[in-house]
């Protein structure tokens, strides 16, 4: 509970079965478990998909403090503006293959978009992987080969 506490998230009780929870405490609750289990990198995928406008505010508010305690966090999602105001760097798949590469102070979300359009246009399918740059973990990550054998 003190963990779920120290990012903001009031649960009313700790026997609380998580499924009951709204989706952005349901978000929180992973990430509190994160900090508390001290991981150096959470990986996200669509944290903020069906989840209200207030739900996604309070996943970015999380996302913006495991980032304060130094916790990488790879986010993978199709809204790029729901994770533009968090994230340092924007990679770009397609099938498997890395089509862009961006750091944040580089590209406007408009330019973004043009290279997810690029992505499109060339191929079927397009994932988009955003990193949260915080710890020296991401060169790791940065060489990493993305694509799914």
């Amino acid at each position: 509970m003190e963990t779920l506490r120290d990012i903001g998230l009031h649960v009313k009780s700790p026997d609380i079965s998580v499924k009951f929870l709204f989706g952005g405490e349901r978000q929180g609750v992973a990430i509190a478990r994160v900090m508390h289990f001290k991981a150096k990198l959470l990986i996200m995928d669509e944290p903020t998909m069906a989840l209200s406008v207030k739900d996604v505010q309070q996943v970015l508010q999380f996302v913006k403090q495991l980032k304060a305690q130094g916790i990488s966090c790879v986010i993978i999602t199709h809204n790029l503006y729901h994770v533009h105001p968090v994230a340092d760097r924007f990679v770009i798949l397609s099938h498997g293959r890395k089509v862009g590469d961006v750091r944040k102070e580089d590209a406007s979300i408009d330019k973004l978009d043009e290279l997810i359009v690029a992505g499109y246009s060339k191929n079927d399918k397009l994932c988009t992987i955003y990193f949260l740059d915080s710890t020296k973990s991401r060169r790791k990550h940065e060489r990493g080969d993305f694509r799914k054998d």
